[in-house]
């Protein structure tokens, strides 16, 4: 007879096989990448752009050589990932070989365009030639190369710089003027970790900014037949400028030339809130319409001719001339950098058409990504590739999942409801895709943007656009006027639907100090949700609502200085209480959109019971039991000096002997501006110039 032992043994809890989850977890995993082998190639720009943001986040600048040993050890990688036969292997290989020629590519590209940038803020004469020019309403701005500054050597002269004047007469394309100008380094980011300027304009090649003190005189006119180009340019935006004058005009311009100067902050407010800003600059969305438009005039045209369709491709033809027309609308829109990556996508659309395959496939984008990563691999660190190619992989991801077209009768009999719907869906889907980015790089998200680009996309698509090509087609006959007028009228609407949306509530949400990990979560997430075809995409949202997650640990300083100590932000519950002692909207702008909160005035008569107290010497902000004195005057010093747990000395502190930190104008010069933050210990100081790294566009 059993025991009751026997009959119930008693229960040892087991420990688990970890070896075995990991190997079946690992089996399943390879098994999901083997059943979409097919799309292993789209992940290659994806780790090529790895290596690019590797580079470009190192803290200091690798030597010089390293760029050709890294770029030999990519291609023998890549070679070698080509011609292995283990097929796992080889694709490792090649995995490896794109993050290296990354961070080759990206160095490369800086050693290429390394130039000296004005050494300090100052008068200096200036000569050189004007290779761009942009109107305003008072003057213009003129962009200048091959350059000779006063008390600069050769070797230590900027490439460029860009200057503006409030009298141009005799300036135009081409020609050599020089004058006397207030020049600037380009200016580095506001906040510790903010948009940095200067390193997109040493990617430009652009190492001075400033304006002219007085007339500048025309050392050499333009010769004839130089800058046809940029001649050619400021004649159709003037003419345009006659034709469509006004706020309308400069918006005209910025649409087709590319010269958006003149725009009133007003507009671009009212553009940036109702989610229609990327209408504004010359996009994949310009050059998909200027090439669209003329590939179906083309078509249709070709059609006509039945000798010529029965022998030819017609599609071909068409795609070849719409090639042709997107290059010139290139060359017309002054060629910047983001053009050149729209003409690169829509350039490989076309030539997909002409090789009959459709446009529409993802290795298109892949290919338009290598394309650009390599080129112009400091383009990945800028909002306009990072939106771009999030809404086109957004949207050619759904094209590729969504059910079968229906056929026949019944989708003609829906035709409009067929296209509100995709319009509507692929806008919702578009924005979706850019919202992260958006709130990262403007610290705005355009909640009503769905609605706005519901309308204003079709409008410029579909009236202003084609006015604009028109216009220009039959400029050279005289007969453009009309077509101008219907384009005027066309971004009038634009305009007010952009005001509209912008004045209703909540038409835009404020997104301060976005974590810049939360944008790599959803980056990544989005990714993994539109690069895979199977099932297992869906895992994809684990990281997006990490991303999410990580919105609500968002850090907010204390306390802002900028590096001439002319500007100070505090920061509160209230709100954020600016001290301005000199005039900068746009610093001013900045720092609340990065902070969020309603700006609130500086106390005049100090509350008694605020943690802000203020006089004219200085303040003394409270937070918790610890204090930080601003001081203002050398009395404010001397009384706070020893006195609170951080002295932020608007003069000279160099008389104050504290144990305490004591951050003064020398030293906030050299930090570049600071961020100080509340600590378990105290309070901890960011220097502007500590995240930027010691790399070539931060030398100062």
């Amino acid at each position: 007879m059993r025991t009751k032992a026997a009959l119930f043994p008693a229960w040892r809890p087991t420990r688990p096989d970890v070896g075995s989850v990991a190997r079946k977890a690992g089996t399943a995993l390879l098994l999901r990448l083997l059943d979409e082998q097919e799309r292993w190639p789209l992940w290659m720009p994806v780790f090529l752009g790895c290596g690019v943001g590797l580079y470009f986040a190192l803290p200091s600048e690798p030597p010089a050589w390293l760029a050709p040993v890294l770029l030999a050890a990519a291609l023998a990688m890549l070679v070698a990932g080509v011609l292995l036969r283990h097929r796992a292997a080889g694709w490792l290989l090649l995995v490896a070989a794109m993050a290296t020629g990354g961070v080759a590519a990206a160095q490369a590209r800086t050693l290429a365009v390394a130039a000296p940038v004005v050494p300090y803020a100052g008068t200096f004469a200036v000569e050189g030639t004007v290779v761009e020019m942009e109107p305003r309403r008072k003057g213009s701005r003129v962009l200048l190369d091959d350059l000779a500054v006063e008390r600069l050597a050769p070797d230590a002269t900027p490439r460029r710089v860009r200057v503006a004047l409030r009298w141009d007469e005799g300036v135009r394309p081409g020609a050599r003027i020089a004058l006397k100008a207030r020049l600037s380094p380009p200016s580095p980011p506001a906040l510790p970790g903010g948009y940095d300027f200067a390193r997109k304009a040493f990617f430009e090649g652009l190492g001075g900014i400033g304006f002219a003190l007085g007339r500048p005189v025309v050392v050499a006119p333009a010769p004839e037949g130089a800058n046809r180009l940029e001649r050619l340019r400021l004649h159709l935006t003037e003419a345009m400028r006659r034709e469509i004058p006004g706020v309308d005009g400069a918006v005209a311009a910025a649409l087709t030339t590319g010269l958006r100067a003149d725009i009133p902050d007003g507009v671009w407010e009212d553009m940036q809130r109702s989610g229609l800003a990327h209408l504004l600059a010359i996009s994949g969305l310009h050059m998909t319409l200027v090439a669209g438009a003329v590939f179906i005039l083309v078509r249709y045209l070709l059609a006509l001719c039945p000798p010529l369709a029965l022998r030819a491709t017609v599609k071909k033809l068409a795609a070849a001339v719409a090639l042709v027309a997107a290059f010139a609308y290139l060359l017309v829109s002054g060629a910047s950098i983001p053009a050149q990556r729209a003409f690169i996508m829509t350039g490989v659309a076309l030539v997909a058409v002409m090789l009959d395959r459709s446009p529409l496939s993802m290795r298109l984008v892949a290919l338009a990504a290598l394309v650009v990563l390599v080129s112009q691999p400091e383009s990945l660190t800028g909002p306009s590739f990072q939106m771009s190619f999030a809404a086109v992989v957004a949207l050619i991801a759904w094209y590729e999942r969504r059910p079968e077209r229906r056929e026949g009768t019944e989708r003609q009999r829906h035709h409009l409801l067929v296209y509100l719907a995709g319009i509507t869906a692929t806008t919702l889907l578009a924005s979706l895709a850019t919202a992260p980015f958006s709130a990262w790089h403007f610290q705005r998200v355009a909640v009503l943007g769905v609605v706005a680009n519901l309308i204003g996309v079709p409008l410029t698509g579909f009236w202003i656009m084609p006015s604009a090509l028109m216009a220009f087609l039959l400029m050279p006959f005289g007969l453009e006027a009309p077509f101008f007028w219907l384009m005027g009228e066309g971004i009038g609407w634009l305009l007010w639907i952009a005001s509209l949306i912008a004045d209703m509530p909540y038409a835009a949400l404020d997104a301060p100090f976005m974590p810049f990990a939360a944008l790599l979560f959803m980056a990544a997430g989005g990714l993994w949700l539109c690069l895979w075809l199977q099932p297992w995409r869906r895992f994809g949202l684990v990281p997006v609502a990490c991303g999410l997650v990580l919105l609500a640990f968002t850090e907010r300083p204390l306390l802002l200085v900028d590096a001439e100590m002319g500007h100070a932000a505090v920061v509160g519950d209230e709100g954020v209480r600016l001290l301005a002692l000199r005039k900068d909207a746009f610093l001013e702008d900045l720092w609340l959109r990065a902070l969020g909160g309603d700006p609130l005035p500086w106390p005049g008569a100090p509350p008694p019971n605020g943690p802000l107290r203020c006089d004219p010497w200085g303040c003394i902000l409270d937070h918790g039991e610890r204090r930080i004195a601003l001081a203002f005057r050398a009395g404010a010093l001397a009384e706070d000096c020893g006195r609170v747990d951080l002295v932020v000395a608007f003069i000279d502190a160099s008389a104050c002997s504290s144990p305490r930190p004591v951050v003064d104008r020398p030293a906030l010069r050299d930090m570049g501006g600071a961020a100080v933050y509340a600590t378990t210990d105290g309070f901890e100081i960011r220097p502007v110039q500590a995240a930027r790294g010691e790399r070539p566009w931060t030398r100062r």
